[in-house]
């Protein structure tokens, strides 16, 4: 099953080293926004964070 994980460089929640690791244990790839915080979606990079979700849907056809 593919599996999207993203998080925020500026995350305080959830930092960037645990987003990376869990990324390494589902044998993923991290997608580390820069410049956000851990409201992804609610930050001002929010187009990012979408741009990166459609992206990464458009490589499955589910």
């Amino acid at each position: 099953m593919p599996i999207l994980v993203m998080g925020a460089a500026e995350d305080g929640l959830i930092p960037p080293p645990f987003v990376r690791s869990t990324a390494r244990l589902l044998g993923e790839t991290a997608h580390i926004l820069p410049h956000t915080g851990h409201g992804i979606m609610l930050d001002s990079a929010w187009q990012t964070a979408a741009d990166t979700l459609a992206q990464w849907l458009s490589e499955y056809d589910m």
